[in-house]
């Protein structure tokens, strides 16, 4: 029998969620999930999760499965310690406009009261859409008047409200019930999970504008305050797009194919994100001036270089770590503890 390559969990997770979308208890499950939401932080927080839920399905559908290989993973992590979040977002942020993340280990955000909440998968989709200012009076009163916070089109323009149409980011992240945190379900909640037939569940759900992304307003009041989670999306975007990191698409296996043709699902590539392995020439003694008895690392960082039209802007890149000094020295790599607060 072979051994299934790893990246092949990236592919079983997306199945395993799309089954769970497509079956009769995901409806009643996102429509009660959205419900507690705005329960605990109220409407500002409930409407776009309602709206990210609406689209959900086609969403996650259309998304192209990714597994994150663990160097790249530890990588990105890196990457998040010095960027800078007030940045502002483009289209062109996004190197792949839908697509469905599998990590190799949980991700964990940290809520306003330390606890550890654990999820293993994101999906994305960056899309245009209507949206609504949430602080229209009509609006208001359609909520209290329906007692629901998602409506057609046809509801927003009949109640004479005037919706907006912007760049957005949905946006879900995915745990598994075998990733263990600081929020175990109830026996009794853990019985009704059981009998979805599904091991996947939502732990976040949201649709950004994407001009609002930089401001982390966005996402207070929502446990985690600092919203890592949208941090992490936004790094790997970037990092995904340098040239140092190899993207290489992996065919399914047959059986992956032929359940999905059984299904009517689209048959994907599994895109893999994995870090490119290169000798980085170091700076001679010649050029500097100055000699040097060894190479050393130099630590991953950002830098602000220019961009677009005539390169009148300016945007982060991220220099990966690279050895540095002349080449015929040894190398000298000095011992470090990091510690990664998620």
């Amino acid at each position: 029998m072979n051994t299934p390559a790893p990246w092949e969990a990236a592919l079983q997770a997306h199945h395993e969620v799309l089954t769970f979308l497509h079956s009769g208890n995901a409806a009643s499950y996102i429509q009660n999930w959205e419900a507690d939401r705005y329960e605990r932080y109220g409407l500002n927080a409930a409407q776009p999760s309602a709206a990210a839920g609406r689209f959900l399905l086609p969403d996650t559908f259309k998304a192209d499965p990714i597994f994150i290989t663990p160097d790249m993973l530890q990588v990105v992590y890196s990457a998040m310690e010095s960027f800078d979040s007030k940045e502002p977002v483009g289209e062109d942020d996004f190197f792949i406009k839908n697509g469905f993340a599998y990590l190799p280990e949980p991700f964990y955000t940290i809520d306003r009261n330390g606890g550890r909440l654990a999820w293993r998968a994101i999906s994305w989709n960056v899309t245009t859409m209507w949206t609504l200012d949430m602080r229209d009076d009509q609006l208001a009163q359609q909520i209290h008047k329906t007692g629901r916070v998602d409506f057609t089109e046809e509801e927003i323009k009949a109640a004479g409200i005037k919706p907006e149409q912007e760049l957005v980011a949905r946006i879900t992240m995915w745990s598994h019930l075998d990733d263990p945190d600081d929020f175990p379900m109830p026996p009794d909640v853990m019985v009704v999970l059981k009998s979805f037939n599904t091991n996947w569940l939502i732990s976040h759900m949201t649709s950004i504008p994407i001009a609002a992304i930089p401001d982390i307003r966005e996402a207070r009041g929502e446990g985690d305050e600092k919203a890592t989670w949208l941090l992490f999306l936004r790094v790997l975007n970037r990092v995904m797009a340098e040239k140092i990191v190899l993207k290489t698409r992996q065919r399914p296996p047959r059986p992956f194919r032929r359940h999905a043709e059984r299904k009517k699902w689209p048959v994907s590539d599994v895109i893999v994100i994995e870090l490119r392995r290169r000798t980085t020439k170091g700076v001679g003694e010649n050029e500097s001036g100055r000699e040097y008895s060894h190479r050393w690392m130099v630590r991953g960082h950002w830098r602000r270089v220019p961009y677009g039209p005539g390169k009148k802007y300016r945007r982060q890149r991220y220099i990966f770590d690279h050895p540095a000094g002349p080449e015929d020295k040894p190398l000298i790599v000095k011992r470090r503890v990091w510690n990664l607060d998620r």
